[in-house]
């Protein structure tokens, strides 16, 4: 039987203006085949904006959780699409206003590409206010969407005992990250499947407790292998297991919740 797709079974408008800026967009395959897929269920429905949950996305890319958490959220911090709580999944979007999306060469009127790349750097203060970089760019504590950082080499950790105030100190001393890109906290949450995203809530709980009045003494010899173990044995409780599927305990959908209002008015 032959393949004849019409556009009378169905097809997606979109503005060719808005195509070129994505084409022009330097999106990485993972990320091209996030926005088609956001854009095949909001514009392909004539819909601006649609809850979509990282199953579907999966069912229409192909990808692993894991890998569309992170599409997805580096996709939100370039501004190319909208996100915010939704009852399924995430409220997501396709944000039109191409000038605001972040590394993305542009055309001058003379006809001549000129590459346009907005680096922000913010140092935070408040845990959640602006989340942190976690995922294939490790865990830092400055805020940067500029998407392809320099790798350099990390430095072993130092095996005396500190505390994580000191141990956060010292990696921004030494411009390295807390949680380097390579440590096995990632390789063993893809393998679990547990979405990276997860593994980011984790971190601001950890790093909110290891700050407080309570727990501020605590010292370790390695502040990467103990937040590791957090991760394994989830002993902030973000999370659980169904259907061989993480979701969100009570607990974790209030700190997503408080992390995207934050993320919002920042």
């Amino acid at each position: 039987m032959t393949c004849a797709p019409q556009l009378e079974d169905g097809h997606t408008r979109i503005a060719n203006e808005i195509l070129e800026a994505l084409l022009l967009a330097r999106l990485t395959s993972r990320q091209w085949s996030v926005v088609m897929a956001i854009i095949r269920k909001t514009y392909g429905y004539q819909k601006k904006t649609d809850d979509i949950g990282l199953g579907q996305l999966s069912d229409l890319t192909g990808l692993g959780k894991p890998h569309l958490s992170v599409a997805v959220r580096e996709l939100e911090e370039r501004r190319i699409i909208s996100r915010k709580q939704g009852k399924f999944g995430h409220i997501m979007g396709l944000n039109k206003d191409h000038t605001q999306w972040i590394e993305v060469e542009r055309k001058s009127a003379k006809g001549v590409t000129e590459s346009v790349t907005v680096t922000e750097t913010v140092t935070v203060t408040d845990s959640v206010k602006r989340g942190y970089q976690i995922g294939k760019a490790g865990v830092t504590e400055l805020v940067t969407t500029k998407e392809n950082p320099t790798k350099e080499k990390q430095k072993k950790e130092p095996r005396e005992e500190m505390t994580f105030k000191k141990w956060i100190e010292k990696c921004k001393l030494e411009g390295k990250q807390a949680i380097p890109e390579d440590d096995p906290v990632f390789a063993y949450a893809e393998e679990v499947g547990l979405p990276l995203e997860f593994v980011r809530y984790a971190w601001v709980e950890f790093r909110r407790k290891y700050l407080s009045i309570e727990y501020q003494g605590k010292k370790y010899k390695s502040w990467t292998q103990h937040f590791a173990n957090a991760v394994r044995k989830n002993w902030a409780g973000i999370w659980y297991s169904k259907n061989n599927e993480f979701l969100l305990t009570t607990s974790g959908k209030m700190l997503e919740i408080e992390m995207n209002k934050n993320r919002e008015a920042a």
